[in-house]
């Protein structure tokens, strides 16, 4: 192997390193954003039972299941 491709290589060896570790934070970020939205969600879901407790009906059409 001449001196250049193993140049190369090194290259293509530290931007795979670089692109793994970018996944690795999309990901991250990815999951702090589900987990922010799934408690915004809920705080959301907690507010409308209060205020629709006159309207069930409303309450199902954010696909929340009322009890009779």
């Amino acid at each position: 192997m001449t001196y250049s491709k193993a140049m190369e290589a090194d290259r293509y060896r530290k931007l795979r390193i670089e692109l793994d570790g970018n996944k690795q934070d999309a990901t991250k970020e990815r999951n702090k954003s589900l987990m922010d939205l799934n408690t915004w969600m809920g705080h959301f879901y907690t507010i409308a039972r209060i205020e629709l407790k006159e309207h069930p009906q409303l309450l199902e059409s954010l696909d929340k299941v009322v009890k009779s």
